[in-house]
């Protein structure tokens, strides 16, 4: 096992059919500190996220987003139910990890991420 499982800018090119045999595997290979940084929407705004499944016609909208390789571009929330449904009693969320983390990291290098989803994920 790892100590710290780190995905950056991986998840949201995973196809949704394989997103939980992903998520299984980080959760099984980390000893006790998952870091994700993942591409998804703004749940604030009324942007909607998209799933492109394998062998799906791409619709001609996502033709680039297609072409960079993400093809599950959703919401925090999304994930966070992705990776924390019936794991509760095993992992926890550390928002109070990401905002250090935000502090810590120079202006130049987060802002990029900041318009993205950062999750920690701790195991009890």
């Amino acid at each position: 096992p790892f100590y710290l499982v780190l995905c950056l800018d991986l998840m949201e090119h995973m196809y949704v059919d394989d997103i939980d045999k992903v998520i299984n595997e980080i959760l099984r290979v980390s000893k006790r500190w998952i870091f994700l940084q993942i591409a998804t929407i703004n749940s604030d705004t009324n942007e909607s996220g998209y799933i492109i499944k394998k062998d799906e016609n791409i619709q001609v909208k996502l033709e680039g987003m297609a072409v960079a390789g993400h093809v599950t571009v959703q919401n925090k929330q999304f994930w966070i139910n992705k990776l924390m449904i019936n794991r509760e009693n095993k992992w926890k969320l550390r928002e109070d990890k990401v905002s250090e983390f935000i502090k810590k990291t120079p202006n130049n290098v987060i802002d990029n991420w900041m318009k993205n989803t950062i999750i920690i994920l701790e195991k009890v």
